[in-house]
């Protein structure tokens, strides 16, 4: 395990296979984004040489930035969350923490934390995911630079899947580089199952419901 959420299974004989064993719960393939594995049991995974067999724990949300050589080389203006929501009814939750990645100010209080929550409620076939950004709070929370969200809701991707910003219809857009360069919106790209959001980091507190799952 590396933390709560993540299961890494590298490959250490030589095989192009990897014997897993999967705690309870759901687990979805790191690589794949969308195929999930029962917890439970073993289970074999197609593991060439160039593949690290990675999962991750339904239920996760995990925060991405650019990769950097060192604290402050980019600015971070889009803050990505990947979200792997509950197989099942339910809820999931993490809280994002934050210090100016300098000092010792932490130790003082100077900090923000925001808190996200994943909802999963079944309707028939079909499900409804609430995805709830809490106001950002601490004595840090003004000094955040300004920047967007983009939110990567894993299996979520279906054939008239409809976005909604606090009761609000968001638009669709026809690709991932058309949402990038806009402003607010939404796009579902149903190779990868990945339903896509975009919209500002405000500090606000902001709903974002994805129906027809």
């Amino acid at each position: 395990m590396c933390g709560p959420s993540l299961l890494v299974a590298p490959v250490v004989e030589d095989s192009t296979t990897k014997e897993v064993y999967f705690p309870e719960g759901s687990w979805y393939d790191y690589g794949d984004g969308k195929t999930v594995y029962t917890g439970g049991k073993m289970a074999s995974y197609d593991a060439p040489i160039d593949k690290l067999p990675v999962f991750v724990k339904e239920g996760a949300i995990l925060p991405k930035m650019p990769v950097m050589q060192y604290v402050g080389e980019k600015t971070l203006d889009v803050l990505t969350l990947d979200i792997y929501p509950l197989t099942g009814e339910g809820e999931s939750s993490f809280v994002y923490y934050e210090d100016d990645e300098k000092s010792q100010d932490y130790q003082k209080g100077k900090y923000a934390t925001t808190e996200y929550n994943c909802q999963v409620v079944k309707t028939g076939e079909d499900s409804q995911l609430k995805f709830k950004i809490g106001a950002r709070e601490g004595q840090y929370a003004d000094s955040v630079e300004e920047r967007d969200y983009l939110l990567q809701f894993h299996n979520s991707a279906g054939e008239d899947t409809e976005v909604k910003i606090d009761g609000k219809e968001m638009s669709s857009l026809e690709s991932i580089e058309g949402l990038k360069q806009s402003e607010e919106g939404f796009y579902t790209d149903h190779n990868s199952g990945i339903c896509y959001v975009k919209l500002a980091d405000d500090q606000a507190e902001h709903t974002v419901e994805v129906l027809g799952r």
